[in-house]
């Protein structure tokens, strides 16, 4: 059976390893910077100092005293003209990259290579071939800057005289190449204006060769004249066939039967052809007659309801007449304007009204197709007129593109005679410089030494972050864990008399941690179970040291070896021959495999005589029963068992046990302490902390103040007991050295 356990405050320990204390502050940087140094800055400041020496040394050497000397190209936006105006590029993108483009020509492979091959800088001493390229390429640049005419080639030098030559060799390459690109430009420039120009004067000449075909039988001006006269024609047609239909429609009507007019209209059957010839043409007449036919159905439908007297009636006879009045002055306008008299267009309109409908039909049909034939004719002269009309636009678009292609071809021809007319120009050549550059030499070495001292401190804080091992408590504490730290154990690898006392005061703080959180009662056994995430951290020495500083505080303290592979406990207190409790978990009981020991209080299960125990031997119950059993006889039963992670015994003992002591040792991977405080999660195990071992003298300091504590050693405790002479440092800084030897004179 298990107990939970109460939370307690010791007053001794260190705030930072109390059991509460599980939430840690953020570090910053400067902290997790120190964390991966710590305890390698000796050894990251040699190294810093060694290469930061070299670093230095290589930096002042990798530059020398250097002269510069610098040519200027100017890139002008407008070229200098004799007769007409030049294009004026102005100072925005495009000039921009022309400049640029330049500048890119000016550093370019082909201008240096040609610019190792001058004899002038050939005879100062420049390399010759790919190393004279290469060094070429090093020592010039060439440097513009945006919305500037002026390029700045410069070249850097040791040798004055070599930096001069190297400037002037490029500028005279350049000068070489831009000449023929110049002299190509203007030769094809010439050849494009003047295939411009001449495929242009062609498309104007058959342009208005399309015109003079499509008025090849009138000329424009007599095409223009005979679609005027078509279209009169047309005109005079149409009325035409207007008076035929309004004929046709009267003999329709008077064959009928029809009253032609009305005997108070005052008009006759001429004037009513008249009339429907003209309002086929005029829109106001047309109203009138529509106006007139309204009014006489009105007058006809409201005769029968009031007689002619009423002022509805008169006032409808009324504006019929006024009607009447505007229809005949209509018509007299018309027949004044059309140049008749109206007593002739009278008889003309009298003479279509006597003819019957067939014949009135037939010349309407005449009338008709002769006038189909008049507005084809209108229509395919419209198509050539329009067909001119664009081909002239065209044509004027043309000769004005040709006119202007000419100026130009004429302004190149004159131009190209000018030697001033390039954009590109050089305004200085290299000079010869008279003073050296600023040294950078010293700020090189500087660079180099600082370069240096950070790679070394950055190689062994790379290392310090590849081991993922806990060197120090801050380690511990900083990584969050889901255990408390309980306690520290310090390093006993150098025997000193000082490291001894803090070890035993330690193990005593240890047991007092245990006692408080857990609320230890005389009549209550505590079972605890000491384990690690792996082999080698201690476990077996804090278990024996711990069972000793519970033995002499005055409890009945059991030690119970459960690593039934490893049995060191059992070796330790020299019990491996002996039976233990494998042989009790076979019986299922005990029978005498308890044994005294030669400390007080201090009692021993070992392991037994087990050489390869079968994993189907062992079981929770058969644990259970022997720890019930031993529960009734001890107050304290501390048991030691192999690494959680790779024992089964271990995962059956911490399920039973009250709480589980992690040891972890100073270098342990961090991964596998995770690792084992998650199974014992897992399997619902009571983690009472964990206990860094081999701790500095530093972190053991911080951990446990040794002016804290009034505590007697157990030195004077251990006399006369029986133990072997290899017993771990741990122990005997517990027991001392004279229960040493009393151990060893009891055990021989």
């Amino acid at each position: 059976m298990t107990r939970q356990p109460t939370e307690l405050t010791d007053p001794f320990a260190d705030p930072l390893s109390l059991p509460g204390s599980q939430e840690q502050p953020q570090q910053n940087a400067l902290a997790m910077l120190h964390r991966r140094l710590r305890g390698r800055y000796p050894i990251a400041i040699a190294l810093a100092v060694i290469l930061g020496g070299f670093g230095a040394y290589f930096g002042y050497k990798a530059r020398q005293t250097e002269f510069t000397s610098t040519g200027i190209v100017q890139v002008r936006p407008k070229q200098d003209s004799l007769i007409y105006e030049s294009d004026d590029l102005g100072t925005g993108k495009i000039f921009d990259g022309i400049v640029k483009a330049e500048a890119t020509i000016l550093g370019s492979r082909r201008v240096l290579e040609l610019a190792c091959e001058n004899q002038d800088l050939l005879k100062v001493g420049w390399p010759t071939g790919i190393n004279g390229i290469s060094q070429m390429m090093k020592t010039i640049k060439v440097k513009h800057k945006r919305g500037e005419q002026l390029i700045s080639v410069e070249a850097n030098h040791p040798d004055k005289r070599l930096a001069k030559a190297a400037v002037n060799a490029v500028l005279d390459a350049y000068h070489e190449i831009h000449g023929e690109k110049m002299d190509i430009k203007s030769t094809q420039d010439l050849r494009r204006l003047e295939t411009v120009e001449r495929d242009l004067s062609n498309q104007v000449a058959s342009i208005r060769d399309q015109i003079h075909r499509i008025a090849e039988d009138f000329g424009v001006d007599g095409l223009e004249r005979r679609h005027r006269s078509k279209l009169e024609e047309l005109d005079r047609l149409d009325v035409q066939v207007a008076s035929y239909e309004a004929a046709i429609d009267t003999a329709q009507r008077r064959e009928a039967g029809l009253q032609l007019q009305n005997e108070e209209s005052g008009r006759d059957a001429a004037d009513e052809v008249a009339l429907e010839v003209l309002a086929a043409k005029n829109p106001a007449v047309a109203a009138l007659l529509d106006r007139e036919a309204y009014i006489l159905a009105e007058i006809e439908a409201q005769s029968a309801r009031f007689g002619k007297r009423h002022r509805l009636m008169v006032s409808l006879e009324r504006e019929l007449q006024q009607v009447r009045a505007q229809i005949r002055l209509e018509l007299d306008q018309a027949m004044a304007m059309g140049d008749q008299r109206p007593g002739d267009a009278k008889g003309a309109a009298a003479g279509l009204a006597q003819m019957s409908t067939a014949d009135l039909q037939e010349l309407l049909r005449q009338m008709q197709s002769r006038r189909e034939d008049v507005n084809g004719e209108v229509i395919r002269i419209s198509r050539k007129l329009v067909e001119i009309e664009r081909l002239s636009e065209e044509l004027k678009e043309k000769k004005q593109t040709h006119d202007d292609a000419s100026q130009k071809l004429t302004q190149r021809r004159i131009e190209s005679q000018n030697v001033s007319g390039s954009l590109v120009s050089i305004v200085q050549r290299g000079d010869l410089p008279i003073t050296p550059n600023a040294d950078k030499r010293k700020a090189m070495a500087a660079a180099g030494a600082l370069f240096g001292g950070g790679l070394g401190f950055g190689v062994v804080l790379l290392l310090g972050i590849m081991d993922r091992g806990y060197r120090y408590i801050d380690d511990i504490e900083s990584d969050s864990l889901s255990a408390p730290l309980l306690g520290t154990l310090p390093d006993l690898t150098r025997k000193s008399e000082e490291q001894d006392e803090m070890a035993a005061l330690s193990v005593h703080h240890l047991r007092n941690t245990l006692q408080m959180k857990y609320g230890a009662e005389n009549d209550k056994c505590e079972v605890f179970t000491i384990t690690s995430a792996s082999a080698g951290d201690g476990k077996t020495s804090l278990a024996l040291a711990l069972g000793m500083s519970f033995a002499v505080s005055g409890r009945r303290t059991l030690l119970l070896d459960a690593d039934l592979v490893g049995r060191g406990l059992s070796a330790e207190l020299g019990h491996a021959r002996q039976d233990g409790l494998a042989q009790a978990i076979q019986h299922g009981e005990l029978n005498g495999e308890v044994q005294p020991s030669s400390v007080p209080n201090l009692w021993m299960l070992p392991a037994g005589l087990v050489d390869e125990v079968e994993a189907k031997h062992l079981s929770q119950e058969g644990v259970a029963s022997v720890l019930d059993h031993l529960r009734t006889q001890f107050e304290t039963i501390l048991i030691d068992t192999g690494p959680l992670l790779g024992s089964l015994e271990a995962n059956i003992v911490a399920t039973l046990s009250d709480g589980v002591l992690v040891t972890v040792a100073r270098g342990q991977d961090h991964r596998l302490v995770e690792a084992c405080l998650e199974r014992l999660q897992r399997i619902s195990a009571e983690c009472a902390g964990l206990v860094f071992n081999r701790a500095s003298s530093s972190d053991f300091e911080r951990s446990v103040s040794a002016a804290s504590f009034c505590s007697q050693s157990l030195k004077s405790q251990g006399e006369g007991g029986r133990s072997r002479t290899g017993r771990s440092a741990l122990v005997r800084a517990v027991i001392g050295e004279s229960g040493q030897e009393a151990e060893v004179s009891a055990h021989s």
